[in-house]
């Protein structure tokens, strides 16, 4: 979950966590919960919606003010899709291969 700032997304963005989920651990997904949007006009929120979603067409934005959103808006998104996940890591269903646990 990633909290930006509506009256600046693009520089509340942690843009090495995002590169990190992309390499890292590609069949996670990224909810961005877009803060404070009781002080931003609708129609540059609107704006502001749109271009996040052309940055990540994945990633759901959730509205909100003061950062207080409902638990199933964030958990129950259904974001795991399996075609998505092995199209973007062939490998993932591989029980063989190798793979890495944190200590």
């Amino acid at each position: 979950i990633q909290v930006l700032d509506a009256r600046d997304p693009e520089g509340t963005r942690c843009h090495h966590l995002e590169a990190h989920l992309r390499k890292e651990h590609k069949h996670k997904h990224l909810i961005l919960l877009l803060n404070k949007c009781d002080l931003v006009e609708p129609d540059d929120l609107e704006r502001v919606e749109k271009r996040l979603r052309a940055i990540n067409k994945m990633a759901p934005v959730v509205r909100c003010e003061r950062a207080n959103v409902t638990v199933d808006s964030v958990l129950n998104i259904k974001g795991f899709d399996l075609d998505r996940t092995l199209e973007m890591d062939p490998e993932f269903l591989n029980t063989d291969a190798e793979h890495e646990h944190d200590d």
